[in-house]
């Protein structure tokens, strides 16, 4: 999956004398008086208070969720399961499927799979406290978007009055309270129950239009499994690196971005073989076209912005080369076929056969780190060139790279 970047947000759980609060009693919204909202506000968060002031240690699980609309339906996708573990004054572990994050008092450590494949991870001295911890490089990647809703849990202890006081809107039901923080580009829901007391939800909406052929996305972080003052050991909070490790000096290691002057180690390799699913559900096996004709192979996701720049480039060259023995592939790569066929009829590229590849493994067979990646195929099999990216000079250099191509038997 792709990795997008963790949003550094300030998230406050307080309500300033400018806020605009609503109470919804037994399904109705009726508005209360601006002193008594505040009273119920101030109210609210002094349990949270007392109620985080109350924790020793905690455990829980974070599920990411995404929502998209599309053909009438909410596309609902869980993406990533967080299991959090925390013990004060400086003990942490975070822990998913790709990363793992652990603070044991001495050290904090971070070990992750690159986009590639390879198994990387850095160290530190380990903080004082978890109120330190949370603006680590590697906090803000393996939680994401949920790094304001675990930071106002793990800085609950030094207060949550200490927090920006930039609300806009309060509501409740009783039993969860619902507060909201909007600006230009998002609006952000915190969502904190009564019974205890704590933050359940973190939800982000986008309030602008998302580019052509984008659904727009909700993105919700969903706390369960909530355990107040558990008893762990240390051993707990403390995670092995992998012998065959590489010691980052940053995250951005693990998006293998360091281009290399170099060819690119597939370019002279015969193309691996895959079967895959086309967006009109027909199959598709490369395997016929090997040995016979040039092959255009695009790996592509339609949240790229480097990708959507360099669409009128591919259809160019489509158009040049489409009556002349080659073959466009355009493969999409861990987008759900709705989303797919929702940016295809939006935008209506020129890419070829649109074929899908949801679970990357052959993007993973070809080396792709990163959207776009070309490859030139020619009429051996073999990997003439690969281009990543775009630059001002690719559409010459694919041309260049097909022509030689072409002239292969």
């Amino acid at each position: 999956m792709a990795v997008q970047t963790a949003l550094n947000l300030s998230i406050c759980v307080a309500v300033t004398a400018s806020a605009f609060c609503t109470l919804i009693e037994t399904g109705s919204c009726q508005e209360i008086g601006h002193q008594s909202g505040l009273n119920y506000a101030n109210e609210r968060l002094a349990e949270s208070q007392a109620y985080f002031e109350s924790l020793d240690s905690a455990s829980f699980q974070l599920d990411f969720v995404s929502e998209r609309p599309v053909d009438g339906r909410t596309l609902r996708k869980r993406w990533r399961t967080a299991v959090v573990k925390f013990q004060l004054p400086n003990r942490l572990l975070i822990k998913t499927d790709a990363m793992k994050f652990s603070c044991d008092g001495a050290v904090t450590r971070f070990t992750a799979t690159s986009v590639s494949g390879k198994p990387k991870f850095m160290e530190s001295t380990g903080p004082k406290d978890l109120q330190e911890i949370v603006d680590d490089p590697c906090f803000r990647l393996i939680t994401r978007h949920a790094a304001p809703l675990l930071s106002t849990i793990l800085n609950a202890p030094g207060g949550l009055q200490s927090l920006i006081a930039n609300s806009s809107q309060l509501e409740s039901d009783g039993n969860a309270n619902r507060l909201s923080f909007s600006d230009a580009a998002m609006e952000r829901v915190l969502v904190f129950s009564n019974n205890p007391p704590m933050p359940t939800s973190f939800t982000i909406s986008p309030t602008t239009e998302p580019p052509v052929g984008i659904l727009p996305q909700v993105q919700t972080v969903e706390v369960s499994n909530w355990q107040k003052n558990p008893s762990f050991n240390e051993a707990e909070f403390q995670i092995q690196v992998p012998p065959d490790s590489t010691k980052m000096a940053s995250t951005r290691e693990l998006f293998d971005i360091k281009r290399s002057a170099a060819p690119d180690s597939f370019v002279g390799k015969n193309a691996p073989k895959f079967e895959a699913i086309a967006i009109d559900s027909k199959d598709f096996d490369i395997a016929k076209h090997l040995g016979k004709h040039v092959i255009v192979l695009n790996f592509w996701t339609s949240w790229s912005g480097t990708f959507r720049r360099t669409v009128p480039i591919y259809e160019r060259i489509h158009d040049e080369f489409d009556k002349r023995n080659v073959i466009f592939i355009g493969m999409n790569v861990g987008e759900e076929p709705a989303v797919v066929n929702y940016f295809v009829s939006e935008t209506k590229p020129k890419l070829g056969r649109i074929v899908l590849d949801m679970d990357g493994s052959t993007a993973q067979l070809y080396g792709v780190t990163g959207f776009p990646r070309s490859c030139i195929i020619d009429k051996t099999g073999t990997i003439r060139a690969v281009f990543r990216g775009f630059s001002s000079n690719l559409e010459m250099r694919m041309k260049s790279a097909i022509e030689e191509a072409l002239k292969t038997e």
